[in-house]
């Protein structure tokens, strides 16, 4: 039988070790895109569209935008126009500049 003190380390244990393991689990190391690549591995951004069997584009992948972080939270979290002038972004009715 495992003693009190013990029985406590090992439940921190795991409680820890666990939810630290899981990331590993999305790393998909065998996974191949469709991503037409270059001979030295790179992606060939010049290559066609690829296609599902049925002809249509396949757009699947991993689709992540970097983005700056503004007060640690994402730059496009509080203000989707971020990298628009004034004149650039559109606005509301309610939004409108008097002119």
């Amino acid at each position: 039988m495992i003693s009190k003190p013990n029985r406590l380390a090992l439940t921190v244990a795991w409680t820890i070790a666990v939810p630290a393991a899981v990331p590993a689990l999305g790393q998909w190391t065998g996974v191949r895109s469709s991503i037409p690549r270059k001979p030295d591995g790179k992606p060939n951004l010049s290559a066609s569209l690829p296609r599902t069997t049925d002809g249509k584009p396949d757009l699947s992948g991993v689709w992540v935008v970097s983005q700056g972080f503004v007060d640690e939270v994402p730059k496009y979290m509080r203000n989707l126009a971020a990298d628009l002038s004034p004149d650039e972004a559109l606005r509301c009715s309610h939004g409108r500049r008097n002119s």
